[in-house]
């Protein structure tokens, strides 16, 4: 088991240690592993302690990783922070902030960029639109319902 950070913001990594304890990893972005040890590195208003987080292990774009029979891929998806991910099985993705039922993640906090939001946005839309999509707040949906109904994708 272990635990899988989408991103470096507090409301994602702030209960990490207590999640993960003395013996699960947690992963996270090597661009977003900073959120772990330097609040200001949250880019979002949050002033809080650095999370100590005793086995961290960072993840890059297609990486790999297999647990309990799944087998996870690292999507790099930069934009709502410069280390944002999906992770995806055949199964299902994980979208973090990227893509909510029916909105997106913010791209306006200090580490955000806009034009990698996009890019991003624009990867997000390759998933076959059966997949269906864990976002990290709010409902799940599917690629296809997100491609047809939400506002920010529409001609992207």
């Amino acid at each position: 088991m272990a635990v899988l950070a989408t991103h470096g913001h507090f409301d994602h990594v702030g209960a990490a240690a207590a999640i993960c304890g003395e013996e699960l990893p947690f992963y996270i972005h090597e661009a977003d592993a900073l959120a772990l040890s330097d609040p200001e590195a949250w880019g979002a208003g949050y002033e809080a302690p650095p999370v100590p987080v005793k086995d961290v292990r960072t993840v890059v774009d297609g990486d790999v990783l297999t647990f309990a029979g799944f087998r996870i891929e690292v999507l790099h998806t930069p934009g709502h922070t410069p280390g944002s991910v999906c992770y995806r099985t055949d199964g299902w993705v994980l979208s973090g902030d990227l893509v909510f039922a029916g909105a997106i993640g913010r791209s306006d906090f200090p580490n955000s960029d806009p034009a990698a939001m996009r890019l991003s946005l624009r990867r997000f839309l390759t998933l076959p639109d059966e997949l269906p999509v864990l976002p990290g707040h709010g409902p799940r949906t599917t690629v296809g319902r997100e491609r047809r109904r939400n506002p920010f994708l529409v001609g992207l």
